[in-house]
């Protein structure tokens, strides 16, 4: 019987067919079916890695100085709300990615909880958060580079702004950088995933001596004056309560609600990890692992920097593109401001690579259910990676990165990141209410 077109919308995609290819021995697969197949040679340490090189470089070096304009100095407790908050969906993609265990994310959850047009239209929202989200990071990126170019000594007119950034108007930009950038990164991924982990690997280990070396420096130059600022919330509409006289929450508890809402942005990348599921071995274990140890470490890092950060600088002399370094600055340490400008060029770099990672996985995905173009789903021979998928999304990003604001990014990839969690988190829901249901009919 022919389905009809209500019926192809919203048929779902049974899980044990989503997961068959993976789970079939070794021992029975062709060389044919072998380059069908993604390689499974991931384990809990890359995946740490590969998820706190997709959070950390957006969330301390490129949006710490926005979200502290209106957080203040309790800009922690921001980053301890949204950590809260990505800990519940963390849960939830811990858990589809252990029951499905393929590339494919949210896309994959929702094609086999609500039906094909729903899987479909999230697969293409994915597309706001890992794409452009590798556009955004890559223009934070060519902002630091010129910033370490500056305190190499290089004069400002041997770089030109298009290199590095020239807004036309709020919608269009020139950073030619940012897509240089971006082209060099779809080029390691085409290498290989296992040569990307390694590349993520190390940058991951020295970031995290990096960010703990800043701490450690920041702390001789935090004044705690810097930490209590009258306030002042008439802005957003309450007053501020005698306890927020004169603390760390300048504009009131409504300004830590806002810039959490903001550096939600920082966590961005977690459920990244969830596309490498079809790469991963022991997947029912190291997955868990991999995405809960992510947000864990994360969430440490943002607090003790956020702390020192507003220590060395009031909230309202915080720098919006390069707030790390120009803290230093601030207090002349030009050599230290220099460290940093080079630890944020290693880091956004590695967060652009892992935010490339996704999308390919994606149309990948797909394009083997049927939902996109077949050359999506064929894998390279020689180096077991998707280099079309890996091509056509280096391309858009690139093309995006070098030519669209920073500031209209960063709304879409909030706007494409909501919108993905809230229905994975929905969809887990309604997965157990079924259950429990059936159960109870039993």
């Amino acid at each position: 019987m022919e389905l009809t077109l209500f019926q192809k919308m919203f048929r779902r995609k049974p899980i044990a067919r989503a997961v068959e290819i993976t789970r079939r021995p070794s021992s029975i697969i062709d060389e044919e079916d072998a380059n069908k197949k993604l390689t499974r040679v991931l384990g809990v340490t890359d995946l740490i890695a590969f998820g706190i090189a997709s959070c950390v470089g957006s969330g301390i070096f490129v949006i710490a100085g926005v979200a502290g304009q209106y957080a203040g100095a309790g800009l922690f407790l921001s980053f301890v709300i949204g950590g809260i908050s990505c800990l519940f969906c963390g849960l939830c993609y811990a858990e589809f990615a252990t029951r499905v265990p393929v590339s494919g994310s949210a896309y994959t959850y929702t094609y086999c909880a609500l039906g094909e047009i729903v899987g479909f239209l999230i697969g293409w929202d994915l597309t706001l958060e890992y794409g452009i989200s590798a556009a955004a990071v890559a223009q934070g990126w060519s902002s630091y580079l010129q910033l370490f170019l500056e305190s190499c000594g290089i004069d400002d007119k041997y770089l030109p702004s298009v290199l590095f950034g020239k807004n036309i108007n709020d919608y269009f930009t020139v950073n030619i950088m940012s897509g240089v950038l971006i082209g060099l990164c779809t080029l390691l991924l085409i290498y290989g995933v296992r040569e990307s982990a390694r590349f993520t690997n190390v940058v991951t280990v020295w970031n995290i001596v990096l960010i703990t070396m800043y701490v450690i420096a920041g702390i001789f130059f935090v004044d705690t004056k810097n930490w209590y600022h009258p306030c002042d919330n008439t802005s957003y509409g309450t007053s501020c309560t005698s306890d927020e006289q004169n603390s760390f929450f300048p504009q009131g508890f409504g300004g830590v609600i806002r810039a959490s809402g903001i550096v939600f942005f920082s966590y961005v990348g977690f459920d990244a990890v969830s596309c490498l599921a079809e790469e991963t071995k022991n997947v029912r274990r190291n997955m868990a692992l991999g995405i809960l140890g992510t947000l864990a470490i994360a969430t440490s890092l943002y607090i003790a920097v956020s702390l020192v950060l507003l220590g060395m600088v009031p909230f309202t002399a915080l720098d919006k593109q390069s707030p790390l370094a120009n803290a230093f600055k601030v207090h002349d340490q030009h050599a230290l401001a220099g460290i940093v400008s080079f630890g944020a060029l290693t880091t956004t770099c590695a967060t652009t690579l892992t935010s490339l990672i996704g999308q390919p996985r994606i149309f990948y995905r797909m394009a083997k259910d049927g939902l996109f173009f077949p050359i999506f789903a064929t894998i390279n021979p020689r180096f077991h990676t998707l280099v079309h998928g890996s091509l056509f999304s280096g391309l858009v990003a690139a093309m995006i990165g070098t030519f669209i604001n920073f500031n209209l990014l960063a709304q879409m990839i909030s706007v494409g990141t909501l919108m993905a969690y809230i229905l994975v988190s929905y969809f887990l829901f309604l997965f157990f209410f079924c259950i429990v249901i059936y159960l109870l009919i039993l």
